[in-house]
């Protein structure tokens, strides 16, 4: 688990969340992982959310951007998928932020 985690004291509803968020990444589900971390109070998600998505963008799966409502989640995959001149996925999540 990351330093992220092991600082946090956690209720029952966030310990699911993060056993589900823990076994999303270790079989490469990261998209659904991004889209559970939008659900921990305050943006606490966001940090470990920009971790893994930058470590392997291309893990992630456009089908699942739909999901995620978060603008601040948004705008890091606009900004990662443009740094990586992905012009597919940045117009998508840009179309996804206008309907927010």
């Amino acid at each position: 688990d990351s330093k992220w985690y092991a600082e946090r004291t956690l209720d029952g509803t966030n310990q699911i969340l993060h056993r589900l968020i823990t076994a999303l990444c270790s079989i490469k589900c990261i998209s659904q992982a991004v889209a559970l971390l939008q659900m921990f109070p305050n943006g606490s998600g966001y940090n470990f959310a920009s971790r893994i998505v930058q470590e392997d963008p291309n893990a992630l799966e456009a089908t699942y951007f739909q999901f995620l409502w978060e603008v601040p989640f948004l705008e890091l995959l606009i900004y990662v998928y443009n740094k990586h001149r992905d012009e597919r996925k940045t117009n998508y999540l840009i179309q996804l932020m206008a309907e927010r």
